[in-house]
């Protein structure tokens, strides 16, 4: 059975990781994104996607006013809101599931399933005991920069030519965000990037 889902964010970042993460599953099928409230319900009427993904911070109403909107013109549609890593998860409004941007892709998968799948709502937090506060390690001033190409989907060749390092070099400082950010893969440093804003920094350039 596929699972047709709606997209609705305003990052155009966070959008492509979202529809790259849901196509590489065989049981997912986006059928729509949008950008703000307005597109989200219109697309919502048009498609009546089994998932609705939708931004907190929705530009054009808020995320739980467009899940209100979108509950009354397709009622079967599960409502799923996407938070910041320090939002406090909670059950609000018409969403069926609040998830945070800082769950990992396979988890983000498994609670979109079971939300599709169970009719009670579910809060999907990043940890099983609740949102990790913890604070991630520090990167490097190089690290830094280099976490804010890839979260414009630069590959390690514009990474390479932007910053006139090695490739070797890249790839190192790669696997290391990686490693610091607790990041399986390159979809999830741009979305740390963009809910996070900043990040801390060390001291010294590598």
């Amino acid at each position: 059975m596929t699972t047709t889902v709606l997209i609705a964010d305003g990052e155009p970042v966070l959008r492509a990781g979202l529809t790259e993460l849901l196509a590489s599953q065989p049981d997912f099928a986006v059928v729509g994104e949008a950008t703000n409230t307005n597109d989200a319900v219109d697309e919502a009427r048009a498609r009546h996607p089994d998932i609705a993904l939708v931004a907190l911070n929705l530009p054009g109403g808020g995320g739980l006013d467009t899940a209100g909107r979108i509950r009354k013109i397709s009622p079967s549609t599960r409502l799923i809101v996407m938070v910041p890593p320090r939002h406090v998860p909670g059950l609000t409004g018409d969403a069926d599931a609040v998830v945070s941007y800082a769950t990992r892709a396979d988890q983000m998968l498994s609670r979109i399933r079971a939300t599709r799948l169970v009719h009670p709502r579910v809060n999907a937090s990043p940890d099983p005991l609740g949102p990790d506060t913890r604070r991630p390690p520090a990167l490097t001033p190089r690290e830094a920069q280099v976490c804010a190409l890839l979260a414009r989907a630069y590959s390690n060749r514009e990474i390479q030519m932007a910053l006139g390092i090695r490739n070797s070099a890249v790839k190192r400082h790669v696997r290391r965000i990686l490693f610091k950010l607790g990041a399986h893969n390159r979809i999830e440093v741009a979305i740390q990037v963009a809910r996070s804003g900043a990040l801390q920094q060390e001291g010294g350039q590598s």
